[in-house]
């Protein structure tokens, strides 16, 4: 992403946010000097910058573990006397001083607590939050109780309860900002890390707790002071009065300031608890709403930079304040826990923006804490040194031992807890605790407050500045300064052998890339008067972590660690020296740790590229986090393999509406053959027809309602015009016609569904539970409309009741609209499934592609040879675990992986052309406004595919996919429907076989996507494997189908396999292996017989298609075709003609006529003459035959001779009957022998002319019976289809259904077929 503007932005929020000294003056005029106006605390903010960069920049250089706040400490300090000192000169640029102690928390707190928790370790933090509440609230307490019972007994000012534990409050909150940078740079392990959160979290919540404890005490602390005279005018007359009668006197006052109206009143328990409640638990409550709520809002906004940081630096302040001035809770707790669930959901902020976030709030972090304890140390010395005596310097060092003391002791007290939970506690860690417990900016902003409340007396405030001020000056000089020698002493420094092998590794491999960089410029023309020693002296570098007293740092002696050898003591030979359990447990730990950091980049890296979705990056990262806490644990196949497994209600569910729909009977049928009854089958099948005679239903029924709460009003009395003795009788009313035309009006719409119903789906209509209940009111509705029409109102025994009842029954039909109850139930359920199913996969996808680059980056990642390969072993197990048991998923849930890797690569798709973009603009091809809209464009669409991920995707249409299929495409359109309806979807994962040599095809495999290889080997062809008998012959014959594609070629989308096994019904001469996922569309054996049975045409197309395979491979081996290309045969063999000849016709005689160039069989066995050999398909005849005596049955390819004119694709086949229905044998047309390349729809020619042209005149006209043909091969397919039914237990049901799902049985020709025998 551009990142334009960075430095601007991070300068321009800061300086936004800082509060600046009022002016007195309105407008400054243009020559105002910047000495005298409050312009200067604008330079004041520019110096502090400046001093900052500087004294970082000192830091690194000359002493890089010093503390840089206490170094800003040190320079501030000096400042604050010159300000105090010379402050009529230099007037323009104390404001930052003399802040408000408020508007200094409301300013600076919320960017520090929002920093620290956005930045925190959230697994770390959840692990420790136990910890981290025992320290921030109980230990707290017990802090401050401890640190008043010192200035209590210490101090000789007589300071109350309640002043003393106001003074413990404020010295008892931590502000370990310079110990926390100290831990992170510390090249210690995970236990410093661990260390590192406790006390940053312990801060980061102390700081309420202290807020509130302070607050309350301050509230009872407030007293006149001792010996000072009061008076204010009471009835307007001067009262004067002494601090022991204060409350008593003032109250009476006419004009009350609300600071002695607290001295007066003080808080109850009740409002004590109830301000602790509101502060605790509604500050909490109110940053986990107001996190969510920008979480959502975040997750809107996608690579918008500006927005989403500016949505970050405003949440803060405003959480802030909306927390402490209207909801009176804590600011600081709602702040933090913001900080927090920003922090768990950082999958929300754009990919591309994070990373330029996370540095942006560290800067924001650093700005704010330079001004913060450059301020701090001017307030120390221009306000904390008034009003002290000799003592209070005795005093303050007497309070810093009393308050490590009283923290010593809180540990002390809660070791044992604390050892019991989170990453537990030693003595080591809780002297870190101890000693690491600095004060800073929230301790000196309360004592400032203290300062500025008139409630207290000024000497007692004076001396809570300056004792607060001095202990934050002690604890950052002394603790912060020798913080880590401590750790030194304490252990947490050490660098274990594991880490400085790891890191020589990497300096081993840093050396290598630029050595092998060295020698590739040494050969460049270009450098060949460089001086490469020079070079060789600058670039080298050393390993980072070397100590000299540690003999394992010699580096020959690391790079051989795990090589390292000893004599015997019985013989002289070299033996290995094995690591002792400490060492290779420290390795093993270290590497660890490593393989699991590259595994959580490499899902990062997936999430960036968004290939990982962000709630399976959240369960992966945790999974990592959490199996890291567990010693020697890795990532086990369990632990992740219950995410793509849906629950038992769930799966319960689903079978029971999916049974309870489908019922007994099967809601598809087979498709009728009639054009006409075909296109009425589409249309009663369709959902906006289902749709249509629900909308239908439901007026229905609203109608009949109303129909039946009006009965009163059926009939009405009339009297007859011109009748003298006023003749009457009794009709029905307009309204009761009205519904009765209305009635008729449904019932006729009814009735002509179930007609249309009934011609579509013929006798099957009445298999559907929905049409048989539609039926039965049907003809209860045309029983009341009959009675309706012949009844009269005039009629003595008319009972409406009866009718009334009759009608009711019609209300029935509403029961129909359950099945889209049903029907939104279901796919609630499913959807459900879906999601949870599709949340798993991601989950696997995504541990698959981490482990694979950690596999490939091991031997980096992991320097000892033992380790590396016991890493390898189970990252390897696990990998293959879930890679095997993601094949099973994507089988059942093929949608899900199709949504997955459609949305993966759609993705890439859109990276790659945003990266163009990019590079373009680089390159200087587009200007920046072009490719703004570029990228604009390209990261919209990024935004809806990340927003709205697609969980299921359905394969493609089955009819689409067969009628671009070569054997389908110019058949007609039922046809191609009915066998897209007999397909199955079926998956198979990368490496799996689902055809084997030697075995009979199941089926024919239609591949949709990914890639398979056909591997021959026509020797392990075993020729007595069929059952299959010829009719025409005793012999058994099997194909030795040659190799129809190049040896191992690969196959694709739309390519057909498995139709050759299926023809012939024969053992198969190869097996085909998934090169990847693949998708096909599968017809079982059976379906495909039945379906040729029925369409002869669909066996004549894929016969051709065998025959030109067959075909060009054969002649691509015969030496009379060398010089034609593989594809140039291709185009001969679609040209030719394929015959299926018998041996009743002309005797089993075909003679080779001058026009045929060659002839090759294809199926069958024959003899060619002159030569007198057997020829057995598939086989080319030899050259010069002009004779074949047919042995079998044959299948012939015939090759025509190009010079002759004959445009044989346009010969159009008449076999396919131009009405769809099912041929009789008494109605099918005389075919020919001869079968064209193609049913191209062009123009036609006569069965005779073709006769004519070809001269094969002896092959037709000597036939003696023209059905020979079309029956055997009519019998023939009934044998092959008799046989897999018998070899799979089934049996044909009568009237042409079976016992599978959907089946279309050729009843006719069975039939027919029967009644020959």
């Amino acid at each position: 992403m551009r990142q334009d503007g960075q430095v601007a932005l991070t300068l321009l929020s800061v300086l936004c946010l800082l509060p600046t000294a009022r002016s007195d003056e309105h407008d400054l005029p243009h020559d105002a000097s910047a000495w005298d106006s409050s312009l200067g605390t604008i330079l004041f903010l520019s110096i502090s910058f400046l001093v900052g960069a500087i004294t970082r920049h000192a830091i690194t250089k000359f002493s890089p573990t010093f503390p840089y706040t206490v170094a800003l400490l040190a320079i501030g300090m000096p400042f604050g006397f010159i300000f105090k000192y010379y402050k009529d000169y230099m007037r323009g640029y104390y404001g930052m001083i003399q802040i408000d102690p408020h508007l200094l928390m409301y300013t600076f707190l919320p960017v520090l607590l929002f920093e620290s928790a956005f930045l925190l370790d959230i697994h770390a933090i959840k692990k420790s939050i136990g910890q981290i509440l025992v320290l921030a609230v109980p230990g707290y307490i017990l802090s401050s109780l401890l640190t008043a019972v010192v200035v209590m007994y210490l101090f000789s000012y007589n300071w109350s309860l309640n002043a003393s534990m106001m003074v413990g409050a404020i010295l008892s909150a931590t502000d370990p900002v310079a110990v926390v940078a100290l831990l992170r740079n510390s090249p210690g392990g995970r236990d410093v890390h661990h260390l590192s959160i406790v006390i940053e979290g312990e801060s980061l919540l102390n700081d309420g707790a202290a807020i509130v404890l302070f607050n309350i005490f301050q509230n009872n602390a407030m007293s006149p002071c001792e010996g000072m005279n009061y008076s204010c005018y009471s009835n307007q007359t001067l009262v004067h009065f002494t601090a022991e009668n204060f409350c008593e006197n003032y109250m009476n006052c006419d004009d009350i300031l609300p600071i002695h109206r607290q001295m007066c009143e003080k808080m109850s328990v009740e409002s004590i608890l109830v301000d602790i409640v509101l502060k605790t638990i509604g500050g909490p409550i109110f940053g986990i709403l107001s996190g969510y709520i920008i979480v959502y809002w975040l997750g809107k906004v996608f690579n918008d930079y500006l927005t989403e940081i500016t949505i970050t630096v405003g949440s803060p302040y405003l959480i802030y304040f909306v927390s402490e001035m209207f909801l009176r809770s804590s600011g600081v707790l709602s702040v933090v826990v913001f900080g927090c669930v920003l922090n768990m959901n950082k999958m929300n902020i754009s990919p591309e923006i994070e990373t330029f976030l996370n540095k942006f709030w560290e800067q924001m972090g650093f700005l704010v804490n330079t001004i913060i304890f450059l301020v701090v140390g001017m307030i120390i010395t221009y306000s904390a040194l008034d009003n002290i005596e000799p003592t209070d310097i005795v005093y303050l060092f007497a309070l810093y031992l009393g308050v490590s003391l009283s923290r010593s002791i809180m540990l002390l007290i809660f070791h044992i807890v604390l050892s019991k939970i989170g990453y537990g506690s030693t003595w080591q860690s809780a002297s870190v605790l101890m000693w690491g417990a600095l004060r800073g900016a929230v301790s000196l902003a309360l004592a400032l407050q203290v300062m500025h409340n008139t409630g207290f007396c000024l000497a007692m405030r004076s001396k809570i500045l300056f004792f607060v001020s001095g202990i934050v000056v002690l604890t950052l000089l002394i603790n912060s300064t020798t913080f880590n020698k401590v750790l030194s002493i304490l252990g947490f420094c050490h660098i274990s052998k594991a880490k400085r092998l790891a890191v020589d590794s990497a300096t081993r491999d840093i050396m290598d890339s630029m050595n092998n960089l060295m020698e590739a410029l040494k050969k460049d023309d270009n450098h060949t008067d460089s001086n490469w020693e020079e070079v060789m002296k600058i670039c080298s570098i050393e390993t980072i972590h070397k100590v000299k007293s540690d003999e394992d740092d010699n580096r020959e002696a690391i790079e051989k660690l795990h090589d390292k050898v000893t004599a015997c003591d019985n013989c002289e030979s070299q033996v290995p020296v094995p690591l002792t359990k400490a060492e290779l447990s420290e390795f093993f730990d270290e590497s660890r740790n490593r393989v699991f950091k590259a595994f959580k980049i490499s899902l990062w890296k997936q999430f960036d590229s968004g290939l990982l979705s962000k709630p399976a990056l959240r369960f992966l990262d945790d999974m990592c986090d959490q199996t890291l806490d567990v010693r020697d644990k890795f990532i086990e196949f369990r632990d992740i393999s219950s995410t793509w497994k849906t629950g038992r209600v769930l799966n319960y569910m689903k079978a029971f509406l999916e049974a309870w729909q489908k019922g007994r009977k099967q809601e598809e049928y087979p498709i009728p053959n009639n054009i006409h009854q075909y296109k009425i089958y589409k249309l009663v099948s369709s959902n906006v027809f289902d749709a249509f005679i629900m909308i239908l239903i439901f007026i229905n029924v609203v109608v009949v309602i109303v129909e039946l709460t009006m009965s009163d009003k059926t009939c009405e009395t009339v009297t007859l015009e011109g009748s003298g003795a006023g003749e009457t009788f009794k009709r029905k009313t307009s309204l009761s016609r009205a519904f009765g035309y209305v009635n008729y009006a449904f019932n006729t719409l009814f009735i002509l569904e179930m007609i249309l119903k009934l011609i579509g789906q013929r006798r099957y209509y009445f298999y559907h539970k929905w049409n048989v209940l539609d039926f039965a009111i049907i003809i209860i509705s045309l029983a009341d409309s009959i009675s309706d029409v012949f009844t009269s109102c005039n009629r003595t025994n008319f009972n409406f009741n009866v009718f009334r009842i009759i009608r009711i029954v019609r209300l029935f039909r509403c029961v129909r609209l359950i099945k889209w109850v049903l029907l939104a139930l279901q796919k609630l359920i499913r959807d459900a499934i879906h999601e949870s199913v599709s949340y798993g996969y991601d989950i696997g996808i995504g541990y698959i592609m981490a482990s694979d680059e950690v596999l490939e980056h091991l031997d980096h990642i992991v320097a000892y040879q033992e380790c590396r390969e016991t890493f390898r072993e189970k990252i390897q197990l696990t990998r293959d675990e879930v890679s095997d048991s993601l094949g099973e998923v994507r089988k059942e849930f093929h949608g899900i992986s199709i949504a997955i890797s459609t949305r993966q690569v759609t993705r890439q798709i859109l990276n790659k052309g945003r990266e163009t973009a990019w590079q373009l603009l680089d390159d200087g091809l587009v200007e920046d406004f072009d490719c703004a809209l570029f990228t604009k464009q390209l990261e919209e669409k990024m935004k809806r595919l990340l927003a709205n991920p697609s969980r299921w995707i359905s394969p493609p249409d089955p009819y689409m996919m067969f009628s671009q299929a070569p054997w389908l495409k110019n058949v007609k359109e039922y046809i191609v429907y009915n066998v897209a309806k007999m397909s199955q979807h079926q998956m198979y994962n990368r490496g799996e076989t689902f055809l084997k040599r030697g075995d009979i095809a199941k089926g024919v495999y239609l591949i949709i996507s990914g890639r398979a290889r056909v591997v021959h080997s026509l020797e392990h062809l075993n020729k007595s494997a069929s059952k299959t008998n010829d009719l025409h012959s005793e012999r058994n014959y099997s194909i030795q189908l040659a190799c129809h594609h190049k040896p191992n070629d690969a196959l694709g989308p739309g390519q057909i396999v498995g139709e050759q096994s299926i023809l012939v019904n024969r053992p198969r001469g190869s097996y085909v292996a998934c090169e990847s996922d693949l998708q096909c569309y599968f017809i079982s054996a059976e379906d495909m017989h039945c379906l040729m049975l029925r369409y002869p045409i669909i066996e004549e197309n894929l016969w051709r298609l065998c025959s030109v395979r067959i075909a060009q491979s054969l002649l691509f081996k015969s030496k009379k075709y060398k010089t034609k290309k593989f594809d140039e045969l291709k185009t001969i063999c679609e040209h030719s003609v394929l015959a299926t000849l018998v041996p009743e016709t002309n005797n089993g005689i075909f003679e080779v006529d001058d026009i045929i160039t060659d002839v090759v069989v294809i199926y069958g066995e024959t003899r060619s003459f002159p030569s007198n050999t057997m020829v057995v398909g598939p086989k080319l005849v030899p050259e010069g035959s002009t004779k074949l005596c047919l042995a079998t049955p044959c299948k012939l390819l015939i090759i025509i001779s190009q010079e002759h004119d004959i445009n044989i694709p346009q010969y159009e086949d008449d076999t396919t009957p131009d009405d769809p229905v099912i041929e009789r044998e008494d109605n099918k047309s005389k075919r020919s022998l001869l079968r064209p390349g193609s049913n191209a729809e062009l123009r036609s020619l006569s069965n005779q002319s073709l006769q004519n042209e070809l001269k094969l005149s002896t092959v037709i006209n000597c036939d003696p019976n023209p059905k020979t043909r079309q029956e055997y091969e009519k019998k023939r397919r009934l044998s092959h289809l008799k046989n897999i039914r018998e070899a799979s237990a089934e049996m044909i049901v009568n009237h042409g259904r079976n016992n599978s799902d959907s089946r279309l049985t050729p009843v006719e020709l069975v039939a027919v077929d029967k009644k020959d025998e």
